[in-house]
């Protein structure tokens, strides 16, 4: 961005073609119904093959439910209804992507019997039953959010709020 007057680029400003500068937003999207939480298969690094909720960038202009409602849609063609604000979590690794701060919210699928169907940049994406959540290659710390905010718990609520809670995982 340049000074209108001058056309000087201050020092540090983006260029047209230049990674950000700063860190990015993106969201993810917990849905689960009754036992099965829906997980996609990135297929891009980083973390390409390993599982994750899904979820990508927000674009700019858009609200980040918006976000979270259109990922999941482009990821797994399944409609969702935007919930809660569960928690965020937070990658920094300039060899992958650079940094992002990743908000998650959890979401309801409009149609819990539709089975999803890859798209975007996920190579699968599926119900995992809840019990299996742990035995699978999951992008690094997803795990340890999941267990924090008791997402693989039976008694997990869509709609109860035990509080925002952060940790770092790779989305």
């Amino acid at each position: 961005m340049s000074c209108p007057e001058t056309g000087v680029v201050p020092p540090g400003s983006p260029h047209p073609g230049d990674p950000p500068t700063g860190p990015r937003v993106g969201v993810g999207a917990l849905v689960r119904h009754r036992d099965r939480l829906l997980l996609v298969r990135r297929a891009r690094p980083p973390a390409a093959g390993c599982w994750s909720l899904p979820g990508g960038a927000i674009r700019t202009g858009e609200p980040a439910a918006a976000a979270v409602a259109r990922e999941v849609l482009e990821e797994t063609g399944l409609q969702v209804r935007v919930g809660r604000f569960l928690g965020w979590a937070e990658r920094i690794d300039p060899e992958a992507g650079g940094h992002w701060v990743i908000l998650d919210f959890v979401a309801e699928a409009l149609d819990p019997a539709a089975e999803p169907v890859a798209g975007d940049d996920a190579a699968e994406a599926a119900w995992v039953p809840v019990r299996d959540v742990a035995g699978l290659d999951l992008v690094p710390g997803l795990l340890a959010f999941l267990e924090a905010t008791a997402a693989l718990d039976p008694g997990f609520s869509p709609h109860r709020q035990p509080g925002a809670h952060n940790d770092r995982y790779v989305k």
